[in-house]
């Protein structure tokens, strides 16, 4: 806030002033008022308003001051209200209250949206699921009448349930794109079979279009999900069948693979039209579609994008270069140390239970389960067959899953769950039981799940996908101000001064970086904004005092909730416990 302007503001208000001043004096004059009674009146009441004027500069200059500077450091403008607090002067609260008023409707409207979104998807799965058969229906109506069509007339029909059947099949895997770790099973896939696969699906355009197909070097084993990598390649191809060049004698499409010690490459060339220099950083954005999209109308653009979301989630790096009338070449990268690799690297579990022999068939089920899940990789499972014993042999963090059953004798294993939970809030705490009625007792532990005895193999296998995800998620790693941390160990982050005091299972520390920068991201991984400038990550919270206003967290340590924000807060909380006890 400029002191120039400020005052230029004030003119009409210090004019005023002055000519009630003079007034003064005249009539004190008037009056035969002393000389010196008037200086001095004239000095007060000069001061006076001057005083005046400085505080409400100040209490403005504040406001205002943080409020530009926040504005220029966020990146998302629409944020500025979490990072202010409610002036003094009249002015400036009606200004807050206002702007207050306004993000809760747009915090509403943005919640309707993404209702509406969710509820959208679901159907477009629906829909997707629906019109495959009318179009199988068709599809086998034109086979059994080759013999009364124009043969010519059944090869455009059959392309042209070809290209539909890609574009369902496009906006399905689109769709689940958004929760794939959901649906994906990492494991040793070959990459001859996946690519066979590809080609027998494209045959009939690879055929028609007279496009050699060539593949060498792919009989190698890499870690990954052969559905999604099939659905991946498929897209490539059909962008090289798409642009084949018409003008050139012979179009070839080949793959091959190269391997070193630490990952595998898979190489997909095609002799193409190419893809313009100026095209090339931005073919996996969303919807572009580039010079090539734009010539021959047979793009969405959204391909390519789907393939380079799918390889980040799945942990694989995708490159593409080309030039205009040669060539384009693909890579997807498979690396040999790749995070899913390292779930298997680090674990150790430990299996809690009273009945020794119960004790070696789980220990026996979970590592062949492992070496069938990670083919041959291997996890060390440690047997214990009390509570106490568990709880004086447990370091920190010394276990990712601990497998609890909840009758230990005479003790109690909701008890044991809760000590493991206060020295390691990152394990994951699998209940077993022979009595169901016990697991909703159990939901407040927040446990991955529970497994009835009897039917431990087949719950705990089924149970997998889901173990690998949660396993996945315990090493994601943030960057808070140029530091790492792994995101399920980041207790909370607050902002203070233009700094962020982030929160970890290790300690405290201050760090020069914005809030405002990763609210959006950490919010995706399970955190709440508690109040103005304080994110805390759920899984930490142990319950809600509401006639209070505070979370208490597992430490005990009462974090305040803001009132303006409390209905929100609790209903994300609320939602988050129901998702993560399902």
């Amino acid at each position: 806030m400029k002191s120039g302007k400020y005052i230029k503001d004030r003119l009409y208000s210090m004019c005023i002033f002055v000519a009630m001043l003079i007034i003064s004096v005249l009539m004190m004059a008037a009056f035969k008022v002393s000389v010196q009674l008037i200086i001095a009146e004239i000095f007060i009441m000069i001061i006076c308003y001057i005083a005046v004027v400085l505080a409400d500069y100040y209490h403005r200059k504040k406001f205002y001051d943080e409020l530009e500077a926040n504005i220029a450091a966020l990146e998302e403008k629409y944020l500025i209200t979490e990072t202010l607090v409610r002036p003094a002067f009249y002015e400036g609260q009606i200004f807050y209250d206002s702007v207050s008023d306004i993000d809760r409707s747009m915090t509403e409207n943005v919640k309707r949206y993404r209702l509406g979104m969710e509820q959208f998807k679901e159907y477009v799965e629906m829909w997707i699921h629906e019109i495959k058969l009318p179009i199988a229906s068709l599809t086998l109506m034109l086979h059994n009448n080759m013999d009364k069509c124009d043969k010519e007339f059944a090869d455009r029909m059959n392309t042209q349930i070809r290209r539909i059947n890609n574009y369902i099949e496009q906006i399905l895997y689109y769709v689940r794109s958004e929760n794939a770790e959901k649906d994906y099973i990492i494991n040793d896939a070959r990459l001859s079979k996946i690519i066979s696969n590809v080609a027998l699906k494209n045959k009939d355009d690879l055929l028609e279009n007279d496009i050699t197909f060539e593949v060498s070097n792919a009989d190698r084993i890499v870690l990954t999900d052969a559905k999604w990598m099939e659905f991946m390649l498929n897209q490539i191809v059909n962008n090289s069948i798409k642009y084949k060049d018409k003008t050139k004698a012979e179009s070839y499409i080949k793959m091959s693979a190269a391997e070193d010690k630490k990952c595998i490459v898979l190489e997909i060339l095609d002799n193409g039209i190419g893809i313009n220099a100026s095209d090339l950083p931005r073919v996996f954005d969303k919807s572009f579609t580039g010079e090539n999209g734009r010539e021959f109308s047979k793009a969405t653009g959204m391909g390519l994008y789907i393939v380079k979301k799918l390889c980040d989630k799945l942990g694989h790096a995708i490159s593409i270069e080309s030039v205009k009338g040669e060539y384009t070449r693909v890579k997807i990268t498979f690396y040999k140390n790749d995070f899913y690799k390292e779930i298997t690297d680090s674990n150790e579990s430990a299996v809690c239970d009273d009945n020794r022999e119960f004790c070696e068939k789980e220990r026996t089920t979970i590592k062949d389960v492992f070496k069938q899940y990670f083919q041959g990789e291997d996890c060390q499972v440690d047997i214990y067959n009390d509570g106490q014993t568990i709880i004086s042999n447990y370091s920190d963090n010394a276990y990712d899953m601990v497998f609890l059953d909840l009758e230990l004798g005479d003790e109690n294993g909701f008890d044991i769950a809760e000590q493991i939970v206060l020295m390691n809030n990152d394990a994951i705490i699998i209940f077993v039981t022979s009595h169901e009625n016990l697991v909703y007792e159990a939901f407040r532990f927040r446990p991955l799940g529970y497994i009835v005895k009897d039917r431990f193999d087949r719950e705990f296998t089924r149970m997998m996908v889901k173990i690998v995800d949660k396993l996945i998620k315990m090493r994601q790693v943030i960057e808070l101000g140029g530091e790492k941390f792994y995101v399920d160990r980041v207790v909370s982050i607050a902002t203070q001064k233009r700094k962020i005091c982030v929160k970890s299972l290790k300690g405290e520390i201050l760090l020069a970086d914005s809030y405002t920068r990763h609210v959006a991201e950490l919010e995706k991984y399970g955190f709440v904004q508690s109040s103005k400038g304080v994110l805390i990550n759920m899984k930490y919270i142990k319950c809600i005092d509401e006639d209070n206003d505070v979370f208490v967290m597992y430490n005990n340590e009462r974090v305040p909730i803001s009132r303006r924000r409390k209905k929100d807060v609790i209903e994300e909380y609320r939602k988050f416990m129901f998702d993560n006890n399902r």
